[in-house]
């Protein structure tokens, strides 16, 4: 037999039965899950949504790239935090990072032009190219 067949004399649908509430259970004497930093290993995303490494030995990687080939670098800021989206300054030279904080290479961004090696240079009227001093941008 159907539990929500329609009532023959009303032709309307019966309701439930009203749920008993309980009250939500008490979390004060739940164990807490507590995660050691250390424990993490290769990419994490912090409390506000900002990419950092860790390291084989625990350690956020910080003031320092990561990556071993061209193209595939990233760069940690001195909170470990990942550098994407921006031109940084990092020892006296100029980078470009994209969205998803991958150097930038062999393109051109902003109007500059990026090596192979990820630094920015300029393209001058005649075509030639110069890569371009920290002291240019002070």
């Amino acid at each position: 037999p159907a539990l929500w067949a329609p009532s023959r004399a009303t032709g309307s649908t019966p309701r439930a039965a009203p749920r008993e509430r309980r009250p939500a259970p008490s979390c004060a004497n739940s164990p807490r899950l507590v995660i050691d930093e250390g424990a993490a290993r290769g990419w994490v995303q912090n409390d506000s949504g900002q990419r950092q490494h860790i390291n084989t030995r625990g350690k956020r990687v910080t003031s320092s790239w990561l990556g071993a080939t061209e193209g595939n670098r990233y760069w940690f800021d001195d909170k470990g935090v990942m550098v994407f989206g921006k031109w940084a300054r990092i020892e006296g030279k100029w980078y470009y990072f994209g969205a998803g904080g991958k150097l930038a290479v062999s393109t051109a961004i902003d109007g500059y032009a990026v090596g192979e090696g990820g630094n920015k240079q300029h393209i001058f009227p005649r075509g030639c190219i110069r890569q371009l001093s920290h002291e240019s941008f002070s």
